[in-house]
């Protein structure tokens, strides 16, 4: 993992105790598009509510879908629909 691309850019309510980072697609490819997944994973650092995490994964899944990844973007949000959670 690396620190997060966009340092201060994902404002946190109550930031966590440990400093943002990023580590593109977890577990999945990143191919064209890992900096949909890093400002997925600074989402998910700054925490939240459920409606603020339903939120970002279907931001995710659109990032991927306008960089032409349209059967890809709906795999990648079950993905985090199901094995994510935020900080």
């Amino acid at each position: 993992s690396r620190p997060c691309p966009h340092p201060g850019a994902v404002a946190a309510a109550d930031p966590p105790p440990a400093a943002c980072r990023v580590d593109g697609c977890t577990l999945a490819p990143d191919l064209d598009f890992q900096d949909c997944c890093d400002a997925h994973d600074e989402a998910y650092w700054a925490g939240g509510t459920r409606a603020a995490r339903l939120s970002e994964d279907r931001r995710l899944r659109a990032c991927l879908a306008t960089r032409g990844h349209g059967v890809l973007a709906p795999l990648y949000y079950a993905g985090v629909r199901i094995g994510g959670s935020p900080s």
